[in-house]
């Protein structure tokens, strides 16, 4: 007769990690994700038309509930890198992979045409295409801003014509006519109130 107690099997269940990829014209970045792993637990293979990636884990849950994880990722390549220069890096939670390819050029997708795009495949948008000297430019210069060819600088009231919503623009010639008298009090108060 069963038991109602489930049984907890020791196979490790699969998964397929997310990734992202981006490119410059000579090297490749695939960042895979897989929190928390020992560097003892990860293994990377290089080949010149292909990657394999395996990492084991234990995920641990609230309630003390532990599952076993077998991240496996495997990759043909749109064209070939150079295995022995490309470098890869761990981190907490990501793989970071720099591979270096055989000849410069934009790929047009991370893998060759008749192989079906993996649905955890992200693109990388800091690696799109952009020269590293291109990174390095961050702000372009700024137009020079237009002064008031008579006096060389921009007038008061033109300043908080462009500066300032029109309602307000109201309530400054409503105070103005005030302080100078060509207008009543009355209609600056009801001008401010309105605003």
């Amino acid at each position: 007769m069963p038991t109602s107690e489930a049984i907890v099997t020791a196979e490790p269940t699969e998964w397929c990690p997310i990734y992202k990829w981006g490119q410059r014209s000579n090297k490749l970045y695939i960042t895979i994700f897989v929190p928390c792993v020992d560097e003892q637990h990860v293994k990377v293979s290089l080949r010149p038309d292909a990657i394999d990636f395996t990492a084991d884990r234990v995920a641990v849950f609230a309630g003390g509930k532990e599952s076993h994880r077998l991240y496996k990722l495997h990759i043909d390549l749109y064209e070939d890198i150079d295995p022995d220069e490309s470098k890869s890096f761990l981190r907490h939670d990501h793989v970071r992979l720099e591979l270096v390819k055989k000849k410069s050029g934009t790929w047009e997708t991370l893998q060759p045409p008749h192989v079906t795009k993996n649905p955890n495949e992200r693109p990388d948008f800091d690696h799109v295409g952009q020269e590293e000297a291109e990174d390095e430019k961050l702000c372009k210069e700024r137009p020079r801003v237009r002064r008031n060819s008579t006096h060389g600088h921009v007038t008061r009231a033109r300043r908080y014509r462009t500066l300032r919503p029109p309602h307000t623009w109201r309530t400054l010639v409503a105070h103005r006519e005030a302080r100078t008298g060509s207008g009543a009090s009355a209609s600056c108060t009801q001008t401010c109130a309105r605003s």
